[in-house]
């Protein structure tokens, strides 16, 4: 299974109606998201771990664990609360190379002297292949693709199930999707109310809540108010570089 292709295994793509049942388009598009997920780890390379296709993969894994918390709920929660886990894993797992990356960034826009920096940069590239190949061992030989694929595959299952259980749902797509992200909102304004930016816990609490809010927009965009969830992602883009600041400056 683990020699398998993404888009060998993918069903066709399908247009999510917003008033199909909330619960069945929930599992559509998670099952959407792995594959794109999937698909990610295809066109990435672990021999070099590039630095733009490193924060794309992250970017993905977000999105998914996003989705995967916000559909819990037509889900069995054990399940999820297991997938979750495994996920966390993947994503602390690149955490560390992620960072000399950012590092890397960082010292570009100091000015050069000449001497220090280059052997810093120096240090940092060499740190970034040894985390890599660290990664290699424990991650490599397909262990990616077989964890998404068995997400997959169960996430396939439930879709099934939902689908055969043929329930009358009164809430649709279109108004799950609405009423959640507003319960989202709603908890990052709280947070924003009691602010506190000389407390590093804080900032970076509100920032992780931040990035939540905007993943979840990013996946139900296509069923929300277009002119608003666009404002909203240009608001938290902002909050999470000001807030990313202040981290950098602690």
């Amino acid at each position: 299974m683990v020699g398998l292709k993404s888009s060998e295994l993918e069903p066709a793509v399908e247009k999510l109606d917003d008033e199909m049942p909330a619960s069945l388009g929930a599992t559509k598009m998670l099952v959407s998201q792995t594959n794109q997920l999937l698909k990610c780890v295809e066109e990435g390379s672990w021999s070099d771990c590039n630095e733009e296709w490193l924060h794309r993969f992250r970017v993905r894994l977000r999105q998914l664990r996003t989705l995967l918390i916000l559909g819990q709920e037509f889900l069995d929660k054990d399940e999820v609360a297991s997938w979750q886990e495994k996920l966390q894993e993947c994503f602390k797992a690149t955490g560390p190379v992620r960072e000399m990356d950012v590092l890397e960034s960082f010292l570009l826009d100091l000015p050069d002297d000449g001497v220090g920096s280059g052997r810093l940069a120096a240090r940092i590239q060499e740190r970034r292949t040894e985390l890599i190949q660290s990664l290699q061992k424990e991650w490599g030989f397909g262990r990616w693709t077989a964890l998404l694929l068995g997400l997959w595959s169960w996430l396939l299952g439930e879709e099934k199930k939902i689908q055969e259980a043929n329930a009358i749902e009164k809430q649709s797509l279109e108004k799950w999707a609405v009423e959640v992200m507003n319960g989202n909102v709603r908890e990052l304004w709280k947070q924003r109310k009691e602010s506190d930016f000389s407390d590093f816990k804080w900032c970076h609490d509100l920032r992780i809540s931040a990035k939540k809010l905007r993943y979840g927009l990013e996946c139900l965009e296509e069923f929300l108010p277009i002119r608003e969830t666009k404002q909203l992602l240009v608001h938290l883009e902002l909050l999470q570089e000001d807030l990313g600041r202040i981290q950098d400056g602690y």
